[in-house]
């Protein structure tokens, strides 16, 4: 399952890995697979973690994935 901690490093390993596939879709395919509800935006996709942890990934004008931040909910 992922989490917080180790998705920053999974997500640009698997988008280095699969270079004939764009970031986004990685991404994408990334949430898909472990069934987590994604929000997609033209510069970003955002997904909730097991947990509810927000992961938010960026992406820069060429399409790269640029950050791959989360935050903290408060409950």
């Amino acid at each position: 399952m992922p989490d917080g901690i180790t998705l920053p490093r999974v997500l640009l390993t698997g988008a280095g890995l699969l270079a004939g596939s764009s970031p986004r879709a990685v991404v994408s395919g990334y949430f898909d697979h472990h069934g987590l509800p994604q929000r997609q935006e033209a510069d970003r996709i955002s997904a909730d973690l097991p947990g509810g942890s927000p992961a938010e990934v960026l992406f820069d004008d060429a399409g790269r994935i640029a950050s791959v931040g989360m935050r903290n909910v408060s409950r």
